[in-house]
């Protein structure tokens, strides 16, 4: 037998705990359907994942979450960087632009920059901006947001965001 100590994160709960396998079923091109057993596995290895995503003006309420679909666990390193240009105040365009680190030059309510991209993981909101790398401290699943504009208005405009763990 083999016992490992795992952590498995799902949309509707989290567990841990032991994991104790004799055999393990795998599918691929070049083997199909196969089985082997744990005793024969010298190692298991998690490729790096990466995401584009079109973050868009949708995102940009106080309330609305962008879900990512990508989930961290606690040890991961989380890397964003993102492009693109949004307008907070599109009444009077070009007045309010932002980049994905926010415009510093008006203020909100909120204690990030109106414009710039957020990240929450199990309701810890952290500031992404153009560019983030960290290691995940409690894992769960990336949600994304644009800060709101001053106004509570709805912004004009998308970032394009590249997510790799």
């Amino acid at each position: 037998n083999r016992n490992d100590y795992v952590e498995i994160i799902t949309k509707e709960f989290s567990i841990s705990g032991n994991l104790i396998l004799d055999r393990m079923r795998i599918k691929n091109i070049y083997l199909g359907d196969t089985e082997i057993s744990c005793g024969d596995i010298k190692s298991i290895s998690f490729k790096n994942r990466s995401k584009t995503i079109m973050l868009t003006d949708e995102y940009s309420s106080e309330n609305k979450w962008f879900d990512t679909e990508i989930v961290f666990i606690k040890g991961d390193t989380i890397k964003v960087s993102s492009s693109g240009k949004i307008d907070l105040w599109p009444n009077e365009p070009g007045q309010y632009t932002s980049t994905p680190s926010g415009n510093k030059n008006v203020q909100n309510n909120s204690s990030f920059p109106p414009g710039a991209i957020l990240g929450k993981i199990n309701d810890q909101e952290f500031l992404i901006g153009e560019k983030y790398n960290d290691v995940i401290k409690s894992g769960g699943r990336l949600y994304l947001q644009i800060c709101h504009s001053p106004w509570n208005n709805k912004s004009k405009g998308s970032y394009s965001v590249d997510i790799s763990k």
